[in-house]
């Protein structure tokens, strides 16, 4: 559960910024669960993602997620 907290804090941190700020969690059968955070909604052609992961758990994705966006901020 640490890893969903974070990428929650995380979340509540970039929406001061933009409050269009976007994250799901979410669950299929076929890739399990998933985490994206995203500068807006899925409707808005211009959003850009920030981060995404994948895993067997929530707190996995979220962890997955969580490393994927610090490596996109050190590029």
């Amino acid at each position: 559960m640490k890893n969903i907290e974070q990428l929650i804090k995380l979340h509540g941190a970039l929406l001061l910024d933009n409050p269009k700020y976007y994250c799901e969690i979410a669950y299929t059968v076929q890739t399990q669960w998933m985490a994206w955070l995203c500068s807006a909604a899925p409707q808005c052609k211009s959003r850009k993602v920030l981060a995404c992961g994948s895993g067997r758990s929530m707190d996995e994705a979220c962890g997955a997620a969580l490393d994927n966006y610090r490596e996109n901020q050190e590029k």
